[in-house]
């Protein structure tokens, strides 16, 4: 996980009332926190040039498992190319048909 999502700490308490809440919201939080889609980092004002790896420091920490375009400034096709890419636990390899300035979300 990323150092941005944090778990849900329980307050030990007497009250049975409490710890019932405090259960309930531990239920609900830790699936969200456990996606892999949730683990993220968005990247902003990403210039890419067309025809050519792109390599995108993402600080994951790991090899992505995904991205998602949230912002695209221009029409162009952009596919990654992360299968050749050596350095998968710091970079994204991605390209495109034509330059374009996108954000992606990179988890």
């Amino acid at each position: 996980m990323s150092n941005s999502l944090k778990r849900f700490k329980k307050v030990p308490s007497k009250s049975t009332d409490l710890n019932q809440v405090q259960q309930n919201v531990e239920e609900v939080v830790n699936p969200i926190i456990n996606s892999n889609i949730v683990d993220g980092v968005l990247l902003r004002n990403l210039k890419l040039c067309s025809l050519e790896a792109n390599l995108i420091t993402h600080k994951l920490n790991r090899p992505p498992l995904g991205w998602i375009v949230v912002r695209q400034r221009a029409d162009s096709r952009i596919w990654d190319v992360q299968d050749s890419n050596k350095l998968k636990k710091t970079t994204l390899a991605i390209t495109c048909s034509h330059d374009v300035e996108v954000d992606l979300w990179i988890f």
